[in-house]
């Protein structure tokens, strides 16, 4: 479990360090002890959800411990390659392709008007994050769960969706309107995340001493 926990961690510290070059172009804040506390955090989170999932659906009679295990290789892996892959978008736009809220994705969706490779190169890069996140998430849970693959897809689909609602509720907006754009968002993040079993770079809204909105260049 030690050895489990110390590789996401190793994560996080490789996950920031690739990500200091694109705050630093941006002139973003960057946090080492929130960033640190809020991946760790949604981790955790993911880690318990998809547990339950496996117990209320999957039948499974494992403990939280094996499963976080399991789930901390994953996303220790597929984790920073999902920020590499995206570092062509991130160095153009900024963080906020990653931390931003609602605002910021309709700002991201014009700069991928006006820039169209960037916008197929994405959608390139998160469907096929996605596919090989589901593969090896379904295949390493139903074997060393020993639960079927079809009942490992429906644990992640639930882990994802009440993962993003989770998210959604605690994001920084105070306005209706906002906040209902958050939720979508936040369900389409957050299957992406599951998906891929992200730690989750991606999330919503603003941490605390972060300037993610960062005008697009």
């Amino acid at each position: 479990m030690r050895s489990a926990f110390a590789f996401v961690v190793y994560s996080v510290a490789l996950i920031f360090f690739l990500l200091i070059p694109i705050f630093s172009e941006h002139g973003a804040e960057l946090s080492k002890v929130t960033f640190l506390i809020r991946l760790l955090v949604q981790f955790v989170m993911y880690a318990v959800l998809m547990h339950f999932g496996l117990r209320l659906v999957g039948k499974s009679n494992k403990d939280l411990r094996s499963t976080s295990v399991v789930y901390a290789y994953i996303v220790g892996v597929v984790a920073p390659l999902g920020v590499i892959l995206q570092y062509p978008i991130l160095l153009g736009f900024g963080p906020s392709a990653l931390f931003g809220t609602a605002e910021d994705t309709l700002r991201l969706a014009a700069y991928y008007q006006a820039h169209p490779a960037l916008f197929v190169y994405g959608g390139v890069v998160g469907l096929v994050l996605a596919m090989i996140g589901v593969l090896i998430v379904v295949a390493w849970f139903s074997r060393t769960h020993r639960v079927g693959k079809f009942r490992v897809l429906l644990c992640l689909v639930f882990a994802a969706a009440v993962g993003a609602a989770i998210q959604a509720r605690f994001s920084c907006s105070v306005r209706a309107g906002r906040a209902l754009a958050q939720v979508r968002l936040a369900l389409w993040r957050g299957a992406v995340l599951g998906a891929s079993c992200a730690a989750a770079p991606p999330g919503l809204g603003h941490p605390r001493g972060w300037r993610c909105g960062s005008p697009a260049r």
